[in-house]
C-alpha cells in the first residue's frame, strides 16, 4: 500500500500567473522565455507556442472595443515576485515590455536577466496603460528566496504551466 494514490502530484504555487498591479512591480526572471500566440475564444486564452505560431483569425472572439481578432503575441518565463514573496509564471503581451526586458537581455553590459531584478512601474488603466522598466543593479538572489527557487524549479515546465499546442 502507498502512502498517496498512484498519479497524485503536489500543487504548487509555481503555476500561479503574476499580474501587473499599478504602481512598482518587483520580480527576478528566472528561466529563459517562451513565445508565442495567444488567442481568446469563448472568454478562454488558448496559446501556440514558437517565434513562427500562427493563430487564424476565425478561432478566436473579436474584441468588442476595438473590433479585431483577440490575438497577441506572448512572452513568459518563470518570475520570483519580489512583492508577493512567491514564484510565479509570468506572461506578457505588452510590446513595451517585451521590448524593454529583450533590450536588456540583449544589452552586453545586463545580459540574462536572471543575474538582477526588473521593476515595472504601471500607470494608467486598460488600454490607457503605460509601462516603465528599470533594472536593479546585479545581485544574487537572497539565500532564503534561492532555497524556496530551488524547491519548486522541478515545476518550471513552461510548456506544460501555459498549455501550449504542439
Amino acid at each position: 500500500m502507498s502512502f498517496a494514490p498512484k498519479g497524485y502530484e503536489v500543487k504548487t504555487e509555481a503555476g500561479s500567473f503574476f499580474k501587473l498591479k499599478s504602481g512598482e512591480n518587483k520580480f527576478r526572471i528566472l528561466t529563459d522565455a517562451v513565445v508565442g500566440k495567444v488567442g481568446w475564444k469563448d472568454n478562454k486564452p488558448f496559446r501556440v507556442g514558437g517565434v513562427d505560431a500562427e493563430i487564424s483569425p476565425k478561432d478566436v472572439d473579436t474584441d468588442e472595443k476595438t473590433k479585431r481578432p483577440k490575438i497577441n503575441d506572448f512572452m513568459a518565463f518563470m518570475v520570483y515576485d519580489h512583492i508577493e514573496g512567491k514564484v510565479m509564471l509570468a506572461e506578457f503581451t505588452q510590446a513595451s515590455i517585451k521590448k524593454g526586458i529583450l533590450a536588456l537581455a540583449e544589452n552586453k553590459d545586463w545580459g540574462h536577466p536572471s543575474g538582477y531584478d526588473i521593476t515595472v512601474v504601471k500607470t494608467g488603466d486598460g488600454l490607457n496603460s503605460k509601462y516603465t522598466i528599470t533594472p536593479s543593479p546585479k545581485k544574487a538572489l537572497p539565500k532564503t528566496v534561492q532555497a524556496q527557487v530551488d524547491l519548486e524549479e522541478e515545476f518550471f515546465d513552461l510548456d506544460k504551466a501555459l498549455g501550449l499546442e504542439d
